[in-house]
């Protein structure tokens, strides 16, 4: 997307300097992006408390176990050698 704007001279060279571009895209981009990264950090530090999760990782750690021993079994049939 094309976009012209005008930017003062001071926050323009201050932008440069923090984010390193070597483009003036690159500049806009990476202060964009990190403009949003900040923006969604802040969203999930004022959500503390609002979302409940629950604690499954232990269930979840079983049922993996269990399913690999599943395909432990399943695979170690499939490389039998056949009865002569």
């Amino acid at each position: 997307m094309k976009l012209t704007v005008e930017i003062d001279d001071s926050l323009w060279q201050s932008l440069k300097i923090y984010t390193g571009a070597r483009t003036r895209r690159e500049a806009v981009e990476r202060a964009l992006r990190e403009y949003v990264r900040l923006r969604l950090k802040d969203e999930l530090i004022n959500s503390r408390g609002k979302i409940h999760v629950d604690d499954t990782w232990k269930k979840l750690r079983e049922l993996d176990k269990l399913e690999l021993n599943r395909l432990d079994r399943l695979w170690s049939k499939s490389r039998r050698k056949p009865k002569v």
